[in-house]
């Protein structure tokens, strides 16, 4: 089974083994995903597609489970595209305030890191995208995940929005923009039992601790850490 029928057949395995509640709530953060991006297509595939990958990217190769970080990657366009579908006309702030209504107030702060705020006049609009993501990938460890997968999926993504034989660039879509780790930007979640809060992070982060072994014999230890330094937008 393959398209999109085949992307929501391997999401339901993925969170097969979730707790109750929390399959019920990625479950709903689907549904609505899906709702506002019904009419929504990149080129040959519908849009869901794209958000279901980002998000069985985190459950199955990042190893995260999380259920606040998969409900968020799942909606982590919602906001930026689809704000007035959410709050009934409202803007931005209130698109999350719907969400965080719905899904808690955890997936609207990974959310809000993971979108573009709307375009200040006189400003670069590259420019400013870029300073927002660099901002808002340090302060927010978490959305770092969401964002490196979603990276990921602009780029590799363009075998299934524009076939094999396509003359195009990751470069050539929507933004250019690149981001690479560093030791500045703090620790990045590792795995589904990683604590939800950045402070709580360096015990298993790359280059802390037990982990400096590791981090001397491959300094891309984490596949988030690759996507960070191979991902092209």
């Amino acid at each position: 089974m393959h398209g999109e029928a085949g992307l929501r057949e391997r999401f339901v395995t993925e969170i097969a083994s979730f707790p109750d509640d929390d399959r019920r709530r990625a479950e709903r953060a689907l549904e609505l995903a899906a709702r506002l991006h019904a009419g929504d297509r990149r080129q040959r595939e519908p849009y869901v597609n794209h958000l279901l990958r980002v998000s069985i990217r985190i459950i199955t190769y990042y190893g995260i489970r999380h259920t606040d970080v998969i409900c968020a990657a799942l909606l982590h366009d919602a906001v930026e595209d689809h704000a007035r579908e959410l709050a009934a006309g409202g803007g931005q702030q209130a698109a999350l305030a719907a969400l965080a209504e719905q899904f808690g107030s955890r997936v609207a702060e990974l959310v809000a890191a993971v979108t573009n705020p709307p375009h200040e006049p006189g400003r670069d609009r590259h420019e400013q995208y870029r300073e927002h993501v660099a901002a808002s990938l340090q302060a927010n460890p978490w959305a770092r995940v969401i964002k490196a997968s979603d990276f990921t999926d602009n780029g590799v993504g363009l075998i299934h929005t524009t076939g094999h034989d396509s003359k195009g660039s990751p470069t050539s879509t929507r933004h250019s923009c690149r981001y690479s780790p560093s030791s500045s930007h703090g620790p990045t979640p590792r795995c589904a039992t990683t604590p939800k809060h950045a402070s709580s992070a360096s015990s298993t982060a790359p280059g802390s601790g037990s982990q400096q072994s590791n981090r001397q014999r491959s300094p891309l230890a984490h596949p988030a850490d690759h996507a960070y330094a191979l991902a092209r937008y």
